[in-house]
């Protein structure tokens, strides 16, 4: 099966009107205070919880839902089937998938949710006060408790009168040092070497609204690894999130080069699920990877070239 590396985080600031909140859904207020700025520094991380199931509030379009697949590489072209969000996605093992869902905050104000049946959705968020976040269109987290390594919140969906109850623990972080600082970032994929052969090539995803799978152009491919062991690979057209897949990654645990990519309920297969770092700087980063792409049972090399996207 044809194999493609794809990646970038689609960046797109999302602003919601907020208020100053003793624990209910948060609103317009004056400037961070001391404790929101706290707050916001401290939220940083991924934050897992099971069964955890949440819906796209009316208006808010950047959001995909997640199916099954075994792998996540460069060129794979898989047919999805999309749920309620507006876009659509890759898909997740037949056996499980990524199904501990979790809200990932970054120390860019990114905000990653992903559930336990495999939407995921992205956006900025801003902590307006000591216990509570915006989430811009997406809605709001209030009554927040952090404290030792466990993260308590009710979500207020934006527009509606819908709640919901969390509780999440902290996931482990990758290991800092020089390759994770180098490498957790947003990229993108550039023409060069293979990357030729996926800019401006075909994609398909699945519309909802005709329930048929459609064509689209690939125009913009990136790559998305955070240093709380997320690993995100998305496809646009137009700016406009057409497909993506969400898995973890680490280290491999001998070869310093690799980094390994997996599921929750799925073995963490080093001999196959991998991508090799040619080289990292802050301005370039070039991957390989290695696998039969014309079904000759003899695995070929794929080299990429990717640039910082900001």
């Amino acid at each position: 099966m044809k194999k493609i590396f794809i990646l970038i985080m689609a960046a797109m600031p999302l602003y919601y009107a907020c208020k100053k909140s003793n624990g209910s859904d948060p609103g317009n207020g004056p400037d961070p205070s001391p404790a929101a700025k706290k707050l916001q520094t401290d939220v940083t991380g991924k934050w897992q919880t099971a069964n955890l199931s949440l819906t796209a509030p009316t208006g808010f379009h950047n959001g995909i839902i997640t199916h099954s697949s075994s792998v996540i590489h460069f060129g794979q072209k898989m047919h999805t089937k999309p749920g309620n969000v507006a876009v659509t996605g890759l898909d997740q093992p037949e056996s499980g998938g990524t199904n501990t869902g979790y809200i990932e905050f970054l120390s860019d104000s990114t905000y990653l949710i992903y559930d336990s049946a495999g939407r995921f959705f992205q956006g900025k968020f801003n902590a307006v006060t000591g216990d509570s976040i915006s989430l811009g269109k997406f809605g709001s987290l209030g009554g927040i408790k952090l404290a030792d390594g466990k993260l308590d919140f009710k979500l207020y969906y934006s527009g509606s009168s819908k709640t919901v109850t969390i509780s999440a623990n902290k996931a482990p972080a990758i290991t800092a040092d020089s390759r994770t600082t180098l490498l957790c970032r947003s990229w993108y994929l550039t023409n060069v070497d293979a990357g030729g052969t996926i800019i401006g090539s075909t994609g398909e995803y699945y519309n909802e609204s005709t329930q048929q799978y459609e064509s689209f152009t690939i125009d913009s491919l990136g790559f998305f690894i955070t240093t709380s062991g997320t690993y995100i690979i998305q496809q646009f057209e137009k700016g406009i999130l057409k497909s993506a897949d969400v898995a973890n990654w680490r280290w491999h645990s001998s070869i310093a080069n690799r980094f390994v990519y997996y599921w929750d309920n799925q073995p963490v297969d080093e001999e196959n699920n991998y991508v090799v770092i040619r080289e990292n700087t802050t301005a370039e980063l070039k991957l390989s990877e290695f696998y039969d792409g014309d079904g000759d049972d003899i695995k070929e090399e794929y080299k990429y070239s990717l640039l910082p996207t900001k």
